[in-house]
């Protein structure tokens, strides 16, 4: 009995001492009253609290925002020919073209003898982009919301004029790269759309030229009036999240 107790008392003293070397290894060092850096337990802690250096999750309405915007920046039917076509033209001189024109160049180079065809692909493409821009500009409202709600709750903090200022928490910061980005997409979708709309209506103005006055245009004018009309409301949506991300750098002034 007294060896059986005696090695029981052992195995605690060695349980213990092991114990004591885990919480040794868990507790951070100080230095002259500071925390020196302890990145793995520190990323535990974070994701504990749900908190630290991530990024914000994104929303359902920031993936369809990102999602319809590349559809967007996808090229109009008169895009890239065949490859046989690309080789041939690789021999060329390469010519000035106005930006503006390349639309209609490439339209002309894929229905060099119906023009009927070629006002018919110009309609399509117009309807295209207004349908998804009308679609782009739903969801910069959504965006808009709840962006808005975001930097209301910062700037709305009681330690707001404090805190956010001297330390830039890591909340703050969040918020307000996603701000930046979803601007971004939103000024970087309309800057595109912009041109394109452009490329229609000079594409539209030189069809008339060619045209002898058989072919009926004023549905495609109709179409590209339209889509103006969904760029204006785009214009509008992304002037008001440019409101919103400035209300957030009186945060940022120190």
């Amino acid at each position: 009995m007294t060896s059986i107790g005696r090695y029981k008392s052992g195995l605690s003293r060695a349980l213990a001492f092991c114990a004591a070397l885990m919480l040794a290894a868990c507790v951070r060092q100080g230095d002259l009253g500071r925390d020196s850096p302890d990145t793995g337990w520190a990323k535990l802690a974070n994701l504990a609290a749900g908190s630290g250096e991530q990024a914000l999750v994104q929303t359902p309405a920031e993936q369809d925002l990102r999602a319809v915007a590349t559809a967007i920046s996808a090229a109009p039917s008169a895009t890239e020919p065949d490859f046989l076509t690309r080789v041939s033209r690789s021999f060329e001189k390469d010519g000035s073209v106005a930006p503006s024109l390349v639309y209609y160049t490439k339209l002309r180079a894929a229905h060099p003898t119906s023009l009927v065809s070629l006002v018919n692909t110009i309609g399509d493409d117009v309807q295209i982009d207004t349908v998804r821009l009308a679609q782009f500009s739903n969801i910069c409202d959504e965006v808009n919301s709840t962006d808005a709600v975001r930097a209301e709750s910062l700037i709305g903090a009681p330690s707001a004029k404090t805190t956010i200022a001297s330390e830039d928490p890591v909340a703050f910061r969040g918020v307000r790269m996603r701000l930046i980005e979803n601007g971004q997409v939103m000024d970087n979708t309309f800057a595109m759309m912009e041109a394109r709309l452009v490329s229609y209506r000079t594409a539209l103005a030189h069809a008339r030229l060619d045209s002898d006055g058989t072919v009926d245009m004023d549905v495609v004018a109709a179409a590209i009036t339209r889509l103006d009309d969904e760029l204006t409301r785009l214009d509008h949506a992304a002037r008001r999240h440019q409101a919103i991300q400035l209300s957030l750098i009186s945060g940022t002034e120190s």
